[in-house]
């Protein structure tokens, strides 16, 4: 029963202030929900319970992360702007915080950009190299024998099929 008080607690709480409506704009504005839970006097798991408790609110307290990204991003320029030497090495680490924050609130706009590389290593293709050039390997040194030289081929990437082409080669028809 005390859960269900201390939800009603917060609920009317919330009322008072304005609402809903209030409390994600003060987010968005960049408000923590520890600070807005020390107000309303309760715990953050409770909060985040209210929270949960609906699926518009988790989609607004999204949204509301969101906005707030600008706002933690303007407060790091400003620390720096206003840094002296004396604090900077402390105001640096403020200014990273609060990017940190934006960037995990909206990764499209202040996440870091990756370029996506990708790499496709045929094995089977590889192996057949290989086999194909010990098979010439052991045909100089047989022509080594009886003094005859046999050039061999260097590997080349380029000589990878096309995608979906057939890499397994058609069986020799000279005998072994």
């Amino acid at each position: 029963m005390a859960g269900k008080s201390n939800m009603q607690a917060l609920e009317d709480a919330i009322d008072a202030e304005g609402g809903e409506d209030s409390v994600f704009d003060r987010i968005a504005s960049g408000e923590t929900i520890s600070r807005l839970a020390d107000e309303f006097g309760v715990s953050r798991g409770l909060f985040y319970k209210w929270i949960r408790q609906s699926e518009q609110r988790r989609d607004r307290l999204r949204e509301a992360r969101q906005m707030s990204a600008s706002v933690l991003a303007d407060e790091a320029r400003d620390i720096l702007e206003t840094s002296t030497k004396s604090t900077i090495p402390v105001d640096r680490e403020r200014a990273r915080l609060r990017m940190w924050l934006a960037e995990r609130f909206d990764r499209p706009t202040f996440g870091e950009k990756k370029d996506e590389v990708n790499i496709e290593v045929n094995i089977g293709l590889m192996h057949i190299q290989a086999m194909k050039r010990q098979r010439l390997l052991d045909e100089q040194a047989q022509a080594g024998e009886e003094g005859m030289a046999v050039e061999l081929p260097r590997p080349d990437s380029r000589q990878l099929p096309a995608a979906g082409e057939n890499t397994i080669p058609a069986e020799d028809s000279r005998e072994r």
